[in-house]
Order: structure tokens, then sequence, then C-alpha cells
């Protein structure tokens, strides 16, 4: 009996988190999923290419245009 209890109130919590999902404007979440994107990348080691020095690589990355 316990087991479907526990399914019941998994199967509730994840109802919970879907309509939350669904009130959080589509902009406003799209910035915040943007945002941890760039913190994630942010904590990633940066390693130059071989043969060029980190700080003019870092240069010609941050020089490059992204996507429009």
């Amino acid at each position: 009996m316990t087991g479907g209890l526990a399914s019941f109130s998994s199967l509730s919590v994840a109802l919970l988190a879907f309509l939350a999902g669904m009130v959080v404007p589509t902009r406003y979440g799209m910035e915040r999923l943007a945002g941890f994107g760039r913190w994630f990348a942010s904590k990633q080691p940066y390693k130059p290419q071989p043969g060029k020095d980190e700080k003019e690589a870092m240069q010609e990355a941050v020089e490059q245009d992204g996507p429009k």
C-alpha cells in the first residue's frame, strides 16, 4: 500500500513542477536558461589551441561574431 502512496506523491510533485513551468512566461524562462548556460560555461576551464598565447586566443574568441 505504501508503494501506491509513494507514486502518488511523486506524481503530484511532477504535476506541480509542470504547472509551475507553464505559468512562467516563455521569454523570461528562456532568459533564465540562457543565464544558467552562461554561468555554467564560465565555470569551465579554458585551454587555448596549441601554439597560441592564452591572452591572444581569448581575445580572438571574444572578437568573433556570435550567432545573430
